[in-house]
C-alpha cells in the first residue's frame, strides 16, 4: 500500500508541473506586444501556437480528473478488501476460541450423564427388537395352525375327483382328491436293466396309444431316467419318463402307450430279417451240402425296429439267405 501511494504522489506532482510550465508558457505569450515588432503573419502562427498549448493544458486537466477518480476507486476497493479481510480474520479467531472451548470439553458429571443415556438407548433397542422377535413367532405358529387346516396342492391342476364333502370327518393319510397337473402330458416305461444303457436324455420315441389305430402316431422325448432300479415281477427295471413332443387333444389322462425309442440310427447299411440270425450265425443255400445249406458267421450291428438287424460283416448285397426251414414229420 505504501509503494501504491508514492506511484500516486509522484503521477499527481508530474501532472501539476506540466500544467503549470503550460500556463507560463500561456501567459508569457500574452504578455507580449507585437504591434509593433512582428509582422501580421509571425502574430498568427503565435496565437495559433497559444491556442494549441491551452487545448493541450485542458486535455491534461481531464486526463488528470480520471487518474483521480481511478485511484480514488482503487482505493475504496482497497477498503473494502480490507474490511472484509478484518471480518475473516475476527471469524478465524472466534472459530478458535470455540474450538479451544470445545477441545476442553464438558465436565466429568456431563459425559458420564451422556454415556448412562447411550446405555439406557441400547438397552431400549434390545429391549424392543426382543418383543419384535416375539410377535414374529407368534405370527409364525398362527400361520403354522392355519396351513394345517388347509390342503395344498403341490401343483396347478384340475380336480377329477372328490372322495369327501363338506362336514364329513377324514383321517390322516386319508386320499381327499384327484388332481390333473395343466403342465403337459407325460409318459412313464420300465426299460429293462438290459436296455436301459442305451437311453439317453432327450432322445425321441415314436408311440401309438391303445385307443387309436397305428396310423396315429405321436412322438415324446426322454425328459428324466430314474438311477434307482425297482423289481417287477423279479425283474430289474428303470423309470424312464418322456414328454410329448406336441401337445394334443387326443392324448388324455390314463392312456396306455407303446413307444419305442430311438437309441441310434444308421443308413445305407447292409440289414437281413432278425429272425434269420442263430448265435451269429445265418443260413445260405449249399448243394452240396447233404442238408442244402451252410451256415455262415456274421458280425451284426444295430437291430432296427422293423424288425431288421444291420450286418457288418460275412454277407454282402445279393447274397441269398436262408430264414425259415420247414422241417419234414416223420
Amino acid at each position: 500500500m505504501a509503494n501504491f501511494d508514492l506511484d500516486k504522489q509522484a503521477t499527481l506532482h508530474a501532472y501539476g508541473k506540466i500544467l503549470n510550465s503550460i500556463s507560463y508558457t500561456i501567459r508569457a505569450f500574452n504578455n507580449i506586444d507585437l504591434s509593433n515588432r512582428i509582422t501580421e503573419t509571425i502574430q498568427t502562427n503565435i496565437q495559433t501556437q497559444v491556442t494549441d498549448l491551452e487545448l493541450s493544458r485542458n486535455e491534461l486537466v481531464t486526463q488528470k480528473s480520471t487518474l483521480d477518480n481511478l485511484i480514488n476507486g482503487y482505493e475504496n476497493s482497497l477498503d473494502v478488501k480490507r474490511n472484509a479481510l478484518i471480518v475473516t480474520q475476527n471469524s478465524i479467531k472466534q472459530s478458535e476460541s470455540n474450538l479451544e472451548l470445545t477441545k476442553s470439553g464438558a465436565t466429568t458429571e456431563a459425559i458420564a450423564a451422556q454415556e448412562a443415556a447411550v446405555r439406557r438407548y441400547e438397552s431400549d433397542y434390545k429391549t424392543q427388537q426382543a418383543q419384535i422377535m416375539a410377535a414374529q413367532a407368534l405370527v409364525a405358529d398362527a400361520n403354522a395352525q392355519i396351513a394345517k387346516r388347509q390342503i395344498r396342492a403341490p401343483f396347478n391342476g384340475k380336480i377329477t375327483e372328490k372322495f369327501f364333502e363338506n362336514g364329513e370327518i377324514v383321517s390322516s393319510q386319508s386320499k381327499v382328491l384327484e388332481i390333473i397337473s395343466e403342465a403337459k402330458y407325460e409318459i412313464t416305461a420300465n426299460v429293462p436293466e438290459s436296455d436301459i444303457a442305451k437311453i439317453k436324455l432327450d432322445q425321441i420315441a415314436s408311440l401309438t396309444l391303445d385307443a387309436y389305430d397305428d396310423n396315429t402316431p405321436f412322438e415324446a422325448k426322454v425328459t428324466k431316467i430314474n438311477p434307482a432300479a425297482k423289481e417287477i415281477e423279479g425283474v430289474p427295471v428303470y423309470e424312464v419318463t418322456l414328454n410329448f413332443v406336441e401337445a394334443s387333444s387326443l392324448i388324455k389322462y390314463g392312456m396306455t402307450a407303446n413307444l419305442d425309442i430311438l437309441t441310434n440310427k444308421t443308413s445305407d447299411k447292409l440289414a437281413i430279417p432278425l429272425r434269420a440270425v442263430e448265435n451269429g450265425y445265418v443260413k445260405v443255400p449249399d448243394q452240396e451240402n447233404e442238408k442244402g445249406y451252410s451256415r455262415v458267421k456274421v458280425e451284426t450291428g444295430l437291430v432296427g425296429t422293423d424288425g431288421f438287424i444291420e450286418v457288418k460283416s460275412g454277407l454282402k448285397e445279393g447274397d441269398t439267405i436262408i430264414t425259415y426251414i420247414e422241417e419234414e414229420n416223420e
